[in-house]
């Protein structure tokens, strides 16, 4: 004859069984006189506990964990919420540089003339001094890539500043 086990047992003492297993386990204890003294001893260790009040945690450390659970709670949340601003931010910025990049294959110098189209003087100045420093760039795509690839840098620097900034306080 197989024994009830513990978990039963004790689950049987605080009345947590369902209707079911605990009809199994009445039935059991009508013959088992081993698993009725165990039952016995759960019993008495559990009103034990109740009596000495030892079940039951201060009214303090009660308040202390469940502050501290839901401060946790609200840190995850923020967590989340800036976990999906940066996945956001960060498609938006490759959207912009396949954009700017683009944008700078259409704008060769060699597609530009003849069209009327002039391509802006900061890119112009650039391009110059990049040349007088011995760096050849025929096409502006790679210097749009660059500068778009800067920007995002920058700008993820400053996201990544007011996240943590934000988290700390």
């Amino acid at each position: 004859m197989s024994h009830i086990s513990e978990d039963i047992m004790m689950d049987f003492v605080d009345g947590n069984l369902l209707p079911e297993q605990k009809k199994a386990a009445e039935l059991h204890l009508l013959e088992c006189s081993a698993c009725k003294e165990e039952i016995a001893l759960y019993r008495s260790l559990s009103n034990l506990l109740v009596e000495e009040n030892i079940l039951k945690a201060p009214p303090a450390m009660a308040n202390h964990v469940m502050t501290q659970v839901e401060l946790h709670h609200s840190i995850m949340l923020r967590k989340a919420k800036s976990r999906n601003l940066v996945i956001r931010f960060g498609g938006i910025m490759f959207a912009l540089l396949a954009a700017i990049i683009g944008l700078g294959l259409i704008l060769s110098p060699s597609a530009v003339e003849g069209t009327g189209f002039q391509i802006p003087q900061y890119i112009l100045q650039v391009m110059n001094y990049l040349q007088s420093l011995k760096i050849p760039i025929k096409n502006p795509s790679v210097l749009y890539g660059v500068c778009a690839f800067m920007i995002i840098l920058v700008v993820e620097r400053v996201v990544n500043s007011f996240r943590h900034r934000k988290v700390t306080a």
